[in-house]
């Protein structure tokens, strides 16, 4: 009675509609019932995916960030490195 995916693929659509119309009264309201739990259930995967999408965002944003704070952090101590190396030459200077 309910069409597989794969036999719709092969189907003309007035065929299809043909074969719906052909459905008790019962039938057709558990398709339009069907139709609107997964219309419904699409937009709730919508409004999740576009909360994703905005996660996703907000996390990019806290990385560039952190890429940034730690460049400014790697070249404190690249800084701090030569400075101590200039000192230990001085130390051994005096020696």
């Amino acid at each position: 009675m309910f069409l597989t995916i794969k036999m719709m693929e092969f189907m003309d659509r007035s065929l299809l509609v043909r074969h719906i119309l052909s459905y008790s009264e019962d039938t057709k309201l558990y398709l339009r019932y069907s139709i609107c739990v997964t219309m419904l259930n699409v937009e709730e995967l919508m409004m999740a995916m576009e909360k994703v999408k905005q996660e996703l965002e907000s996390m990019k944003a806290k990385l560039s960030c952190t890429q940034q704070s730690l460049a400014e952090k790697e070249t404190h101590l690249t800084n701090l490195r030569a400075e101590r190396r200039k000192h230990l030459e001085e130390v051994l200077e005096m020696k």
